[in-house]
């Protein structure tokens, strides 16, 4: 197993387990994960808290989710977790198994939450690979010495913005992964790799489900699969040339080779159309090859 010096900022989704479960699969172990259980908004959670304080409030909401856990995966995102090596019982697995160290968990009311910001001041490692649950704004951004790490599903800067996996193979017939430095603008860090997949899915048999059934389970289940090998290829190419050490402490993930972005470059997509989106899904369903 190789020692990452990063800290892995967690909110506990799918895409998020998915990257851990790869990481670990294939050889790689985080220093920390800093865990954010999201403090609820519901009016019921905020009474509760208000009569009996966060801590009790905290433990009966977990109580709650644990005994209101959402129904098993559809057999289509099982499936395309097993494309990669992975079952649902991966993603089960206890924090623990993931990372070298203890599982920090901290209440935050969401990512712009000052208890988050305080915390991040003092925190080590100082790369922080972000998972998503949200937005990370500038004051997260400008910590001071931290550096966070994150996997956009297109190709930068020529496909920027949301549902990028579906523009990536609308528009360049392949699916598309950039790994940067993340900076205040909308996927304008400094790129550190890219890396494109050809997707065929055809032996899946698609067509028994619905395109919006297929359009989730992509972007639960497969998309998250291929941000997260696609930074793996980059560890491994690191690793096979001799270029990461042995010693975690003297690689610095803050300061690994990159490439600024001209910010004047590229385009910037929003959540595709169901139009086109059916399109490239019913293209999915019976290609070999380009969309």
């Amino acid at each position: 197993m190789k020692d990452l010096d990063l800290t892995v900022l967690f909110v506990d989704t799918i895409p998020a387990r998915i990257y851990l479960a790869l990481l670990k699969k294939h050889g790689y172990r985080p220093k920390k994960i800093l865990f954010l259980e999201i403090e609820p908004a519901s009016r019921k959670y905020q009474i509760l808290r208000k009569c009996f304080g966060r801590l009790i409030a905290k433990t009966a909401h977990r109580l709650f989710r644990r005994h209101t856990a959402g129904p098993a995966i559809s057999i289509l995102s099982e499936q395309l977790l097993k494309e990669h090596g992975l079952t649902a019982q991966c993603l089960q697995a206890d924090l623990d198994s993931y990372t070298e160290g203890p599982v920090e968990n901290i209440l935050v009311n969401g990512l712009d939450d000052e208890r988050l910001l305080h915390r991040l001041r003092g925190q080590e490692p100082r790369a922080i690979l972000f998972t998503g649950g949200g937005l990370l704004k500038e004051p997260l951004l400008k910590v001071d010495g931290i550096r966070f790490l994150h996997i956009h599903p297109g190709i930068v800067p020529d496909v920027r913005g949301a549902d990028c996996f579906f523009w990536s193979l609308l528009l360049r017939g392949k699916a598309g992964y950039s790994t940067f430095y993340m900076n205040p603008g909308i996927d304008t860090g400094d790129i550190i790799t890219k890396h494109e997949f050809e997707v065929d899915l055809a032996h899946l048999a698609l067509e028994n489900y619905s395109n919006d059934e297929t359009y989730r389970a992509i972007l639960n289940f497969y998309d998250p699969c291929l941000r997260i090998m696609s930074f793996i290829y980059f560890l491994n190419s690191i690793f096979s040339k001799g270029e990461f050490p042995h010693n975690k402490e003297d690689f610095d993930m803050r300061k690994i080779p990159s490439e600024k972005q001209n910010r004047a470059e590229g385009r910037m997509f929003f959540f595709i159309h169901k139009c086109l989106r059916d399109s490239v899904i019913d293209s999915l369903k019976s290609r070999k090859g380009n969309v």
